[in-house]
């Protein structure tokens, strides 16, 4: 009947009930954030690791990172500059005399003329200059003399004329070896000793 009058849940009933599912309600809501923190944690770590083994993968060969390398400084490193030694060049003999060949000339079957300039090239006189001048064809001894010259000034050329004659032994030895004469002068100074060569061919 619309006037009946339902029996009531006890006060203290309802209360609790409403307190507990509330209590559950929270034990689940917490549970769950703690789950979803660490799901978060685990697929972060999980992103990291691989991001490094795709690093690791993807790297060339012996590359350097920009931490390895630079050690904490900032910017390039500079280059250090190769310093390469020049050679000084040499001192230069003072007096410097020179000697060149100016001509050989035939005077006969077993005999030629030789004309020797001697220049002195450097800042000082040349004095007590002497010449001494051998030639050789092979290994053999043709013909040999020496000469005072005396003093050579500065840019002063002086020349000398040697009439060269041999014997018909020595001669044979140039012929046999097909006229190729190896001629050697040494001049000597106060202060210093040159020797100065040249080959030439006679026959």
């Amino acid at each position: 009947m619309s006037g009946e009058r339902r029996p009531s849940s006890p006060a203290g009933t309802g209360g609790e009930s409403t307190h507990a599912e509330s209590d559950a309600d929270a034990d689940n809501s917490g549970a769950l954030g703690s789950w979803g923190r660490m799901e978060l944690v685990f697929a972060a770590l999980l992103v990291v690791a691989v991001a490094g083994t795709a690093a690791l993968i993807l790297a060339p060969p012996n590359d350097t990172t920009a931490a390895d390398a630079d050690s904490g400084a900032t910017g390039p490193a500079a280059a250090t500059p190769t310093h390469t030694p020049t050679a000084a060049p040499a001192a230069a003999t003072s007096p410097n005399v020179t000697m060149r060949v100016r001509s050989v000339e035939n005077c006969g079957s077993r005999c030629r003329t030789v004309t020797i300039a001697l220049s002195n090239e450097g800042a000082e006189a040349a004095r007590d200059v002497r010449v001494a001048t051998s030639i050789t064809t092979g290994d053999s001894l043709v013909w040999e003399a020496s000469s005072d010259v005396g003093r050579i000034a500065t840019e002063e050329t002086a020349t000398r004329t040697r009439t060269v004659r041999i014997g018909y032994a020595d001669a044979a030895k140039i012929k046999a070896n097909d006229g190729r004469i190896r001629i050697e002068t040494v001049v000597r100074t106060a202060n210093a000793t040159r020797t100065f060569t040249e080959e030439r061919t006679v026959v």
